[in-house]
C-alpha cells in the first residue's frame, strides 16, 4: 500500500537529509516516494510507497527516535 505521513520539525532540506539518512542507516529509504515541505508550519508531508503496517510503524519509530522530529497524524 501507499501513505502518507506528517512529519513534525522537519522544515528545510538539511532536515529532509538527516531523516533520510537516519531511515537509509534502517534500509528504509526506499520506501520514500515523495516530500512536501511546509516552511511555515516547520512540517513534511511524506510519501511512502509499497509499505506493510509494520513497516510504517518501523519507519515512524525511526523518525521519532530523533530529536526534534516526531509523526504526526
Amino acid at each position: 500500500m501507499n501513505k502518507q505521513i506528517k512529519v513534525s520539525g522537519r522544515h528545510c532540506a538539511a532536515c529532509k537529509n538527516l531523516i533520510e539518512i537516519e531511515l537509509a542507516d534502517n534500509n528504509l529509504k526506499d520506501k520514500l516516494q515523495s516530500s512536501s515541505i511546509n516552511e511555515k508550519e516547520k512540517n513534511d508531508l511524506v510519501g511512502l510507497q509499497n509499505v506493510t503496517e509494520p513497516v510504517v510503524e518501523q519507519i515512524i519509530k525511526t523518525i521519532n527516535k530523533l530529536e526534534g522530529y516526531s509523526v504526526i497524524n
